[in-house]
């Protein structure tokens, strides 16, 4: 969305004159707009106020930025040392699939590794098998964290001299010298590949995510149980619109008007694009959670009946 979080702070407005005058918390971001042309000076910093903020962004950004001093140790720590992995991809781009031109050819499949350092696993493609011109393979595909360290044209060539150790020297020519090179360590909307919680992580820190601190509620990218990755994502994104509108149920129900009371919230995009995907399931789910809906609880509430409609294979709907 072209903003780039770097603090959140509590605050407080008043509404309304004279006796009649509350304050009222607020949840305010600040953030740059990273969407104009880069100049010597950095973007000015912006400011913006809502009444709940969801964070979605993945802790290793998220420890990046000010927090309030306010926040449970547990959380703070949660954001501060979950722990995260990361990986380097690169991708060479060749003249002809030669791979598959040999009298045992390899025919697709990120099955082989090698003990080259630094290298990991190569993927051959799957795609246009026996197919005619270029083809690109992913001839690294490392969780090692030292060739982050290299420069990408030290990197690129690493795994080249690799790839015509492994194919043989004929192959070097075949190289168009084009690649890609992908080092999640280093992308500012990521800084780290997944989060890798060491032993008693996810007991202590999972229960925090399903609370809302003042109006921040933290869901960072993939802390569910193992499951396959759009699984994840939409049992993820059904818990958090469960929790985020009961939270604006109870603020509306103390004005009268259900789903009036408070302002839009800010969401902090989870950097992760198939977690998209899963926005048509959080949307069938938010029509149980609504007024006269069953499953509505408190800002606390974990949705036990949406956890067990999808470990049964049930379809969440209403």
């Amino acid at each position: 969305m072209n903003r780039r979080v770097e603090r959140i702070k509590y605050v407080t407005e008043t509404q309304g004159k004279g006796k009649t005058s509350t304050k009222v918390p607020k949840v305010q971001l600040s953030w740059r707009d990273v969407s104009k042309p880069k100049k010597k000076d950095a973007p000015e910093l912006q400011t913006s106020t809502y009444d709940y903020a969801v964070i979605a962004a993945p802790f290793s950004v998220v420890r990046q930025w000010r927090l309030p001093s306010t926040l449970p140790t547990t959380i703070s720590n949660a954001i501060n040392h979950l722990g995260y992995e990361s990986a380097c991809k690169v991708a060479l781009e060749y003249s002809t699939r030669f791979w598959e031109h040999y009298a045992n050819p390899i025919i697709g499949g990120c099955s082989t590794s090698t003990d080259i350092p630094g290298i990991g696993s190569i993927c051959y493609p799957s795609y246009n098998i026996n197919g005619t011109g270029k083809a690109t393979l992913l001839a690294s595909y490392s969780t090692v964290g030292w060739p982050e360290s290299l420069s990408e044209e030290e990197h690129v060539r690493l795994v080249l001299d690799a790839m015509t150790e492994i194919h043989g020297e004929d192959t070097r020519k075949l190289y168009t010298g084009k690649y890609n090179r992908r080092c999640w360590a280093h992308d500012p909307l990521t800084s780290a590949s997944w989060a890798n919680p060491s032993i008693g992580q996810h007991r202590l820190y999972i229960p925090e995510y399903f609370k809302t601190y003042d109006g921040v509620s933290c869901l960072p990218a993939f802390f569910s149980r193992p499951e396959p990755l759009l699984t994840r994502c939409a049992v993820d994104l059904c818990r958090r619109a469960h929790q985020l509108h009961a939270c604006l149920d109870r603020l509306g129900s103390r004005v009268g008007h259900p789903w009036l009371g408070a302002a839009p919230a800010w969401y902090v995009p989870d950097p992760f694009p198939f977690g998209l995907n899963a926005m048509g399931v959080a949307d069938d789910f938010l029509n149980r959670t609504r007024p006269g809906g069953r499953g509505q609880g408190g800002c606390q509430q974990v949705d036990g009946e949406v956890d067990r409609d999808l470990k049964r294979g049930r379809e969440v709907s209403p």
